[in-house]
């Protein structure tokens, strides 16, 4: 080679693979190769010419390549009518260079084409195998994606099931609240029904009875409208009072807890706090504490042992903190680590789903983003739901 063909071929060679975007990539190739070269027109074909050229540049040509005669050769030269042209075989597909006037030096661009085989075989294998790479990246994200969509949906379905699932538990607490207010309206009505008898119906009595009445049935109003309420699908989030919250999940259970003599603790503080957050959910969290502890109470064999849960909260830098604790013996410390996982029960005799501290869990760390963990604390369990602090949280003095 002469200096003029040299400097040809260095400026060739460093366009190859100056991109891993394959259309870039080549099309670079093209434009240096031709404007070095002098050539008229240069193509990208696919081992399959008559699909036409997949990249080209230049005059259009109706000259159509027979790709049979590839067989591991470096270049091909061919001639079509007055045109001259070079043929680069290449792994996948070909390169193909046209001219219109050749001098001496058509030979040695023949030639340095073909020693330029490898280095753009590798090029284009780097720009396919990144692009197959993103392909493979897109697809995986679109998996992710599509994997978590259904673990949401689980959840969701999990969650709606773990609510309805403790239906059967919510009508026998519906029946404990409503045990004593029934009892209560069958006594009064049964006094008026004896004053009348005996003709002493006095009308002022006669009134307080019926008020009496009437406040028993707005208790028993009260309680179905705070059950129908339970079952409902929260969707929006609500500024709400905490100790409002507790106070209306621990009504749930009171009657049960009385009748097994189990003593509920609710420690007063000074300051109530308001959070944003899905009423039901954090009401059902709770309410699934407060049951587990009844059901290791009614397991306790020793009758001397004072029943206790005590229910505490506090604001600890940013987070608030929920402590429920009962006195009930604690958790094996060869199981506690596993309470909060899908299908695990400590009840299996006696139905247990296995759902209520799994979804418990869902329900702090996914939908509220906090954490609830248990831990065996002198003689029980304590429970603990952290909640972050958020621009919507307040706190209000309501002490006297």
């Amino acid at each position: 080679m002469n200096f003029k063909e040299l400097t040809i071929a260095y400026k060739c060679l460093a366009a190859i693979g100056n991109s891993l975007e394959f259309n870039s990539m080549v099309f670079e190739i093209l434009c240096t190769f031709s404007r070095r070269t002098n050539a008229i027109s240069s193509c990208y074909y696919s081992n399959n010419s008559d699909q036409g050229p997949i990249l080209k540049l230049g005059t259009d040509m109706d000259f159509i390549f027979n790709t049979k005669k590839i067989k591991n050769q470096k270049y091909i030269i061919e001639t079509y009518n007055d045109l001259h042209i070079i043929i680069l075989p290449l792994r996948y597909g070909y390169l193909e260079f046209t001219y219109k006037e050749i001098d001496e030096s058509f030979q040695a661009y023949a030639v340095m084409f073909g020693d330029f085989q490898n280095k753009i075989n590798v090029s284009i294998a780097s720009c396919t195998g990144v692009e197959r790479l993103e392909r493979l990246n897109e697809d995986l994200l679109t998996s992710i994606e599509n994997s978590a969509s259904k673990v949401k949906k689980h959840e969701k379905m999990l969650v709606y099931q773990a609510k309805h699932a403790s239906m059967g538990e919510m009508l026998e607490m519906i029946a404990h609240q409503w045990r004593q207010p029934i009892t209560a309206i069958g006594m009064v009505a049964n006094s008026i029904l004896f004053d009348l008898v005996l003709d002493e119906l006095d009308e002022d009595e006669l009134k307080k009875q019926l008020d009496d009445i009437n406040e028993q049935v707005d208790f028993l109003s009260n309680t179905i409208d705070d059950f129908r309420c339970f079952f409902k699908e929260d969707k929006i989030k609500e500024n709400l009072s905490l100790n409002s919250l507790i106070n209306r999940t621990v009504n749930f259970v009171k009657r049960q807890y009385t009748d097994n003599k189990i003593k509920i603790i609710q420690e007063q503080i000074d300051k109530d706090v308001y959070l944003e957050v899905l009423k039901n959910e954090l009401m059902q969290t709770i309410l699934n504490i407060l049951n587990n502890a009844q059901e290791a109470f009614n397991e306790m064999t020793d009758d001397k042992i004072e029943k206790i849960l005590s229910i505490r909260w506090n604001i600890n830098n940013e987070n608030i903190e929920i402590y429920i604790k009962d006195n009930a013996g604690g958790i094996k410390e060869d199981i506690i680590e596993s309470i909060f996982e899908a299908y695990f029960s400590t009840k299996k005799d006696k139905n247990g789903s296995g759902l209520g501290l799994y979804i418990s869990r869902i329900i702090i760390t996914e939908h509220l983003k906090g954490n609830i963990y248990a831990q065996n604390i002198d003689d029980g369990t304590m429970f603990t739901i952290v909640l972050p602090l958020n621009k919507k949280t307040t706190s209000k003095d309501i002490s006297n």
